[in-house]
């Protein structure tokens, strides 16, 4: 049996690309989900998902490369997002969430062992969305479900892009 998820129990001040992007991939995954953020208390079921700002890496890929929150939730749902297609879902693990994952963690990939990963600037991106001591009456609410919009649309891409990929991929097999 599938996990269904219904609610996102989100812990911090600030957002970043993993807690945006697994938003986004768990709301294509399952359609509308209730998120709270900061919640005094949280009910803790098997529709839940707890996603926090403060995430420390404790699982690691066989690289060595720290699994973050949008890890964490690509290696349970990604799949189910692909359709089934392991082909697509280790292209966009790859291409894509290696490079969310290690910029939130603050994890150095221009190294040697690790050129393989992309230095994606979206993680940036997604830092810019938060609400700033300028804006006036912007809510932390606002500004997540902005980003969580942004980042759907760049989700869906992705996939479309890996799509294309596969295709093109076992056409010239």
């Amino acid at each position: 049996m599938v996990r269904q998820i219904s609610k996102i129990y989100f812990q911090g001040l600030r957002f970043n690309a993993g807690i945006v992007f697994s938003i986004a991939l768990l709301e294509e995954v399952f359609g509308d989900i209730d998120i709270y953020i900061n919640p005094k208390s949280a009910e803790n079921t098997s529709e839940t998902v707890f996603l926090s700002y403060d995430f420390q890496a404790t699982h690691y890929r066989e690289s060595g490369i720290p699994i973050s929150n949008f890890g964490n939730i690509w290696s349970q749902f990604g799949l189910m997002y692909c359709h089934e297609d392991k082909m697509l879902f280790n292209l966009i693990e790859y291409e894509f969430v290696r490079s969310i994952d290690c910029f939130d963690l603050n994890f150095e990939i221009g190294t040697q062992n690790y050129m393989a990963i992309n230095p994606l600037n979206l993680g940036f991106i997604i830092d810019l969305l938060n609400p700033s001591s300028l804006d006036d009456e912007v809510s932390l609410e606002n500004s997540l479900n902005e980003a969580v919009n942004f980042s759907v649309l760049v989700l869906r891409s992705i996939k479309k892009w890996g799509m294309e990929k596969v295709l093109i991929y076992n056409l010239t097999r």
